[in-house]
This record gives structure tokens, sequence and C-alpha cells, in this order.
């Protein structure tokens, strides 16, 4: 069988070089919270993922991560501080990539193979930090740089706790 879908373990610190590459059929990640580091190439190829949201645990992402990806949406988390050379080479189906960083994360040369890709698609930065982004050295080839007051909180539950009395006790449910 194919690989569809991966939750990686909270105990994984670092997704390793290639770890991924060439799962044309991967089309979702699910990334721990004990994970720091992403490897070189590591998604290289996984053409069915068209969404990508790094948690704010992930400081660092290796070159050519997701090379040749057809990722449409892009999330970085708050943490990310290094990303390497041409991440997204040869990504050209990014429309939306969207920051939570407020300071303009390291790129270690270009984001992309092509300078063309920085025309295509919309950068959303953090409320106040869009003049920051317009003057860094890659951040700021993007044509279309907007602000976003989005907190990165998703999934909040909004049932009522369960109460229930039993007879060794107290069982509380989904508080």
């Amino acid at each position: 069988t194919s690989i569809t879908e991966v939750v990686l373990p909270d105990s994984l610190e670092n997704l390793g070089n290639y770890a991924f590459a060439d799962c044309t059929d991967l089309e979702h990640i699910e990334f721990g919270k004990g994970i720091t580091s992403i490897g070189n190439y590591t998604f290289r190829k996984c053409t069915r993922i068209t969404e990508i949201n790094i948690p704010d645990n992930i400081t660092k992402i290796g070159s050519y991560t997701f090379q040749e990806c057809k990722i449409n949406t892009f999330t970085f988390g708050r943490s990310v501080k290094e990303i390497g050379s041409h991440v997204f080479y040869n990504c050209t189906s990014i429309v939306s990539m969207y920051m939570m960083c407020e300071t303009p994360p390291a790129v270690d040369g270009g984001l992309f193979s092509s300078s063309g890709h920085y025309k295509s698609g919309t950068l959303y930065v953090p409320k106040g930090t869009i003049e920051a982004y317009k003057a860094h050295e890659t951040w700021g080839k993007f044509l279309y740089i907007q602000e976003h007051d989005l907190t990165a909180i998703d999934n909040i539950a909004t049932e009522a706790p369960v109460i229930a009395v039993t007879a060794g006790g107290i069982v509380v449910n989904g508080a």
C-alpha cells in the first residue's frame, strides 16, 4: 500500500533528509510537538500535498525541502528562524503563504527556482511586521504582501465537559 497520511510522534525531534522524498501519494502530514528541524529534500516530489502547516515548535527547515510539491497554502509557525535555500524549488502552485513569525526568518538563498514565483502568490505577515518583511532581502521580493491578525489557534472545542459520578469518584471528560 502507499502512504497517504503521516502523523509524526511527539517524541521525534528531527525529521531527516529525504525522509518522505518521492512519496507521491502522501496527501497530509501532521508534525509532532517535539520536532524542531526538518532536513533537506524531506518532502521532495510529494505532489499530492496541497497544504502545509509548520507548527510553532519547528525552528529550522532545510534546503529543497518541498521541491516540486503542489502546495497551494503554506503556513510557517511562530518559531521558524532558519530556512535553507530553494525550499520551494519548482513549486509553482503556491497561492498563499502565511507567516506567524514576528521576525522574518533568515533564508539561505532564494525560496523558489525562479524570481517569477514571488509575483504569483501573496505573502501574509503578522500585523505590524509588514515593513520588516518588505525590507528583508528575500521576503521583500514578494510582489503581494499583506498583514493578517491570525493567532494560529485552531480546533477550539466548543462542547461542554461531561461529568459523571461513579462508585470510585467523579469522572470529567472533555474539559
